[in-house]
């Protein structure tokens, strides 16, 4: 414990296969440090997004609720890991609408004979 954080990343990635978000989960679980927020971690952007409405986390926008959190960013990180797998189900992630296409558009890029296929298919059977 008497390293800092950036020493310690520095140490484990060494190793072969240890990136930055390894590195950092390492820090936040056997090491027990207090002020983890990883930018690596996608769940933590989703849950970000979902937290505060946002459609896309930047830098930016990162770096100020890493500032936030700041001194207990591992706790914030574990809250923002429930958020984002769904513990609160009226907190919706604004940037999976944004990115989801329509219906109308999947088929208009489909085949026209794999998008007759597709809806033969959903069709139940009738005997």
């Amino acid at each position: 414990k008497t390293m800092h954080d950036a020493e310690v990343y520095e140490c484990l990635r060494r190793f072969k296969g240890v990136g930055v978000w390894t590195a950092e989960m390492l820090l936040i679980f056997s090491l027990q440090r207090p002020d983890i927020l990883s930018w690596d971690d996608l769940a933590i952007h989703r849950g970000l997004r979902r937290l505060y409405r946002h459609r896309k986390i930047t830098p930016a926008l990162f770096a100020k609720y890493k500032r936030r959190y700041t001194p207990y960013a591992s706790i914030a990180s574990l809250y923002l890991w429930a958020v984002a797998g769904g513990a609160c189900p009226a907190l919706t992630d604004p940037a999976a609408k944004a990115s989801a296409p329509k219906k109308a558009e999947s088929q208009k890029r489909c085949p026209p004979d794999l998008a007759k296929k597709k809806s033969a298919s959903a069709l139940p059977e009738t005997k």
